[in-house]
Order: structure tokens, then sequence, then C-alpha cells
């Protein structure tokens, strides 16, 4: 029999797996000898690893799957194909011939449309943030009009109030940032099914969402900070 790598490392991890013995279905009566090790195959689905596997040589044949690497074109090769098959043996059927890239495509279409709305529902979620956000800086400056106006009587420079407000804007990003790496911590086993070849803490992805975040929020802030910055003292002070 042939096994896979995840056969042999679980099996054999102390030794060659060439050669070894392995009975099979319980019946220690039959043994296989092991010929040869291959790659693992992800034959159920892209996001889960792969399992255990062997494949038995002295089994009967009822149909099976190959795969063909070439530079010609599917059409042609799949032509190729079938010509020389029918020269080994007329009686051999081929059907379902397909490209990688249609394989890959199938087995990852349901995950694709799944990301593809929590994309739609995390921008959403991102537009709806920054909105409150900007609502929130501006009913903040709003309401501290006489103060900005006091502050530039006294001789506060426009910038001076324009990084007074963008410490605030500041101040809550990092108290919300840090609640959502909280979250983003027990939360991530959820969507871990969605995810192929990406550590569900992956700090990559984490960092440049916080960056993205941060970035988006003091834009979203900097508006309501020029304006105050603007802010004509004498007009500030007569504010009730």
């Amino acid at each position: 029999m042939l096994v896979n790598e995840s056969f042999a490392k679980k099996y054999f991890a102390d030794r060659n797996p060439i050669g070894g013995r392995v009975s099979r279905e319980n019946d220690h009566t039959r043994w296989s000898i092991v010929v040869g090790v291959i790659g693992d195959v992800r034959d159920s689905a892209l996001e889960k690893d792969p399992e255990p596997q062997i494949y038995n040589l002295d089994g009967d044949f009822e149909g099976g799957y190959f795969a063909v690497r070439s530079t010609l074109p599917a059409k042609s090769l799949a032509a190729t194909v079938r010509s020389t098959l029918h020269s080994i043996d007329p009686s051999l059927a081929v059907g379902d011939i397909q490209t990688m890239g249609d394989l890959e495509s199938a087995s990852s279409a349901q995950r694709r449309f799944q990301t593809a709305l929590l994309t739609v529902f995390a921008a959403i979620a991102l537009f709806l943030a920054l909105v409150g956000l900007y609502g929130l800086m501006a009913y903040s400056v709003s309401r501290r009009t006489r103060e900005v106006g006091i502050r530039m009587a006294l001789g506060a420079q426009r910038s001076n109030v324009l990084m007074l407000v963008m410490k605030k804007a500041a101040f809550l990003l990092a108290i919300g940032l840090a609640a959502g790496l909280a979250g983003t911590w027990f939360t991530t086993r959820i969507i871990r099914t969605f995810l192929f070849g990406v550590d569900q803490h992956d700090p990559i992805t984490i960092l440049s969402v916080c960056a993205l975040l941060a970035i988006c929020g003091l834009l979203a802030a900097l508006i309501p900070a020029r304006r105050a910055a603007s802010t004509d003292p004498m007009r500030a002070l007569r504010t009730e």
C-alpha cells in the first residue's frame, strides 16, 4: 500500500515507514507492506486538515481519477487524453473532465459567498462606526464651543485646538480598538471554518485592520476638529 504524509507522521513517527507492515480492518492475519509515501490531499474540504490515508494497490478497480499537468489548452488536452486512453483500451470511458481551477472554484464557492456576505456586513459596520464617531465628535465640539472660544481668547492657537479635539478622538479610538481586540480573540473561533491557509490570530491581518480603523476614525474626527480650530473667539464667547 501507499500512505500519505499524515499517516506516516502518526503511525511511523520514530522510523522510516517504507517497508513497514500495516494490518487493515482489524484483520491481523492480513498485512500490507508500505512501499511509498505520497503528499497529503485535501479531498473533503480546503479548510479541513488532511487525515491519515492509505491507498490499496491490490483492490478491485471500479473507476478512478487521475491528474494531468500540461501547458496545452484545456479543450485540446481533454481530446488528447481521450485519444490516448482509447488507444490503450477502447473500453475505457472518460468523463467529468475538469481543470484544477474549476475544482478549486467549486470547492470554495460556498465559502466565497459566505466571506463576501461577511465583507458586506463588515463594510456596513465600519461605515456606521465612522458615522457614529463623526456625530459624537461633532456633538462634543458643539458642546465645548464656549470653552474653545475662551481658550483661543486666552492665546491658544488653532493647532492647539485641533490637537485637543484629535486627542479626544484618539482616546475614544484606543478604547474601541482595545475592546475590539479582546472580542476578536474569542470570536475568531467562530470564523475559523472560513479560513484556509491563514491562522485565526494572524498578526498581520489584525494589525492591518486596526490600522485601517484608526486611520478611518481619525479622518472622521478631522472635520469637526478643523471646524473647532476655525471658530471665531468672539462668536464662541457669545454662544449660550
